[in-house]
């Protein structure tokens, strides 16, 4: 049975009441009527084109006079309100970034709605959630609508998504599947390298006993993946990128039983750049750290070691955009892109041949563990999702990513006689709200 807006109200409400994130920033939600009326004009106005332009926006329900709003962002408060209406967004939403600038709504008398203006948040938060900048600022923490498909709508609350709403069905992000589970499981080996060789590097021993400096080495992996597989999200072209272990080559048997590689390479640039960035990133933080000194000369030097290190790591970390970049390109190619588990590139344009006899049933992950769940026909699902089902079914230690061209961000992975698939995955959960 297919959801409308007027049947995820109370999901919303509910969900909203749980995410104990959320709750630290906002305790209440606009009252029902607003809220379905919010949603019903975002969902129509999604269908809009013209010309076949497709329309994309984003919706937020503040007060104009939000000093949360004033204080942190640049508006444009119209003089006179507009009519919140299919017709007003369809005309504001070629003037907006959908990532960057919102479309303001709040309630006047008789809890009608109007659009008072434009809220410019920058580029910042979107670069910061892919690794491209330092610190940004939350977008902010009300009530927001995110519509990039026709039909489909994201529910989120700085920048946290509660749900989305996607061809009829509704989906809450299951977060944390890089640090516990069945898929931080499978990455756990590859972490501990990463580690190992970045303490190589350090040549520290007393440096092991640091958790918290470890712990982060290991995110470096996950990180990656999630930027990586963000990326393909954001180009809205799907692709699917099937992850393998580290001892897999492009001529593997266990490859070529499977796989036909349209375009096999060799490419292992990241592994090398994630090592020397943090290796880098631990000589900064040695620097800072450093006892006082007080010789001028000691301090100079200090202060220009420093200067050249961080130009150092600057370059080295736009190296890694650039090659997250040009990763994701590869998925625009027809086919998958296998990479291994220590993150080299085996090939691209991969098409998935081997043949084997899969459940009938697939189980959607509610949790981590793939322990909570239910099962749905595997016929609900296309031929880009049954390749990486047949994949992973054929071997177990395998993990696809799959991204459809409406956005939504799919994760595969046997278990047992099990395949699990968590159905909405929720990106750089590891992010601290403050």
């Amino acid at each position: 049975m297919f959801k409308y807006p007027s049947d995820i109200v109370e999901i919303i409400k509910d969900l909203w009441q749980k995410n104990k994130i959320i709750s630290e920033f906002i305790d209440e939600l606009p009252e029902d009527k607003i809220l379905k009326n919010l949603l019903e004009i975002a969902y129509h106005s999604s269908f809009m084109t013209e010309e076949s332009r497709r329309v994309r926006f984003s919706l937020i329900y503040c007060p104009k006079d939000s000093e949360k709003i004033k204080s942190n962002y640049e508006t444009i408060v119209f003089t006179k309100s507009r009519d919140f209406s299919l017709t007003e967004i369809f005309r504001l939403a070629p003037a907006t970034d959908p990532t960057s600038v919102l479309i303001g709504v709040e309630s006047e008398k008789n809890d009608e709605l109007k659009i008072w203006g434009l809220i410019d948040i920058g580029s910042s938060w979107t670069h910061f959630i892919k690794g491209d900048g330092g610190s940004s600022f939350l977008p902010p923490s009300f009530f927001t609508i995110l519509s990039s498909e026709p039909g489909n709508l994201t529910i989120s609350c700085a920048g946290v998504t509660v749900l989305d709403l996607r061809q009829g069905k509704y989906f809450k992000p299951v977060s944390g599947i890089f640090n516990y589970g069945i898929i931080a499981d499978f990455f756990k080996h590859s972490k501990e390298m990463l580690c190992k060789e970045i303490i190589t590097k350090i040549k520290s021993n007393d440096f092991e006993k640091d958790n918290s400096m470890i712990d982060d080495f290991k995110k470096n992996i996950q990180i990656f993946f999630e930027r990586l597989v963000f990326d393909i999200k954001e180009k809205f072209q799907g692709g699917t990128i099937i992850v393998v272990p580290k001892d897999f080559t492009n001529d593997d048997i266990r490859l070529k039983e499977r796989v036909l590689i349209k375009y096999p390479c060799h490419y292992d640039k990241v592994w090398k750049i994630l090592v020397n960035k943090n290796f880098l990133n631990y000589k900064l933080f040695e620097l800072v750290f450093t006892e006082e000194i007080e010789e001028k000369e000691a301090y100079s030097e200090l202060f220009h070691e420093y200067m050249f290190l961080n130009d150092k790591l600057k370059k080295i970390e736009q190296e890694l955009s650039d090659a997250i970049k040009f990763l994701s390109s590869l998925s625009e190619v027809d086919g998958a892109v296998i990479i291994t588990e220590n993150l080299k590139l085996l090939g691209f344009g991969c098409e998935i041949i081997v043949k084997t006899n899969i459940p009938d049933l697939i189980k959607i992950a509610n949790d981590c563990d793939g322990n909570l769940g239910s099962y749905i026909s595997i016929d609900s699902y296309g031929t880009r999702h049954r390749a990486a089902f047949r994949f992973c079914y054929s071997y177990e230690n395998s993990l696809a990513f799959v991204v459809s061209k409406d956005g939504s961000l799919r994760a595969v992975k046997r278990n047992q006689n099990d395949i699990i698939l968590w159905q909405d995955i929720g990106l750089f959960s590891d992010i601290q709200l403050k």
